[in-house]
């Protein structure tokens, strides 16, 4: 009979497709940096021909350098992005399974995962006249965390607080270690106009996280609401 293969379990399959991802976005990302690349060069080219160029009216020249600087500051943007997009795939490949009952790193670096997660939301965010500000206070350097439970459970608070918090609001995510599990907490000031009301962002957060603990409360005129990760054992093998 034909042996199963490691990878055709649940957790191999979550495993493959993890490794899978991940290099394939590496890959995609290389190759958009050299793309770049190019395109800021060529806009340094233009700069150049534009300042040798004698003959143009000042107002042409004016607009030729707003067009030169601009490409520049958007690949400027779209280089920073890309290497974001890297460094999380990195961090989520190191931390990973590397296959059923093989375990990756050794805890999983939160903070540095939040904060390449926040920047590739930047631009969402400012569309949606939203501002994410980290309080890192209490946030633990590494913790006992399916690296994937956490990419997923912060990827889909994000989007519960890009659809529910109101336009115009900061929104303090703040990760913590809380009662044998690692908490991340997402809250924004409620704005009586214009804002949910709590028990749509608590369907907000709840729709978009099965099988994850959420709870949310309004606290001194702020939505709270709070993601448990559980941890494989109790108690929460954080370290400060």
């Amino acid at each position: 009979m034909p042996q199963a293969s490691p990878h055709s379990s649940p957790a191999g399959l979550a495993c493959r497709d993890l490794r899978l991802m991940t290099g394939a976005s590496a890959t995609a990302m290389h190759d958009m940096l050299n793309v770049l690349a190019a395109v800021q060069q060529h806009a340094g080219l233009l700069a150049d021909l534009l300042r040798l160029h004698k003959t143009l009216e000042p107002k042409t020249r004016a607009r030729f350098d707003a067009i030169a600087t601009a490409i520049q500051d958007q690949v400027a943007l779209g280089s920073a992005l890309a290497e974001a997009l890297m460094r999380y795939g990195a961090l989520l490949e190191a931390h990973a399974p590397h296959g059923p009952g093989v375990p990756g790193g050794p805890g999983v670096p939160c903070l540095p995962l939040l904060r390449q997660l926040l920047q590739l939301a930047r631009r969402r965010a400012r569309a949606r006249r939203l501002t994410f500000e980290m309080d890192e206070r209490k946030a633990p350097e590494r913790a006992g965390v399916s690296a994937c439970d956490l990419a997923f459970a912060c990827q889909e608070g994000l989007e519960a607080c890009l659809a529910a918090a109101p336009a115009g609001a900061t929104v303090l995510v703040r990760p913590c270690c809380a009662a044998g599990s690692l908490e991340v907490e997402w809250s924004w000031k409620h704005a009586p106009e214009g804002g949910l009301p709590l028990h749509a962002v608590d369907a907000a957060f709840r729709d978009r996280l099965p099988g994850f603990q959420v709870s949310c409360q309004d606290q001194g005129g702020r939505h709270t609401c709070r993601i448990l990760i559980p941890t494989p054992d109790a108690p929460c093998p954080c370290t400060m």
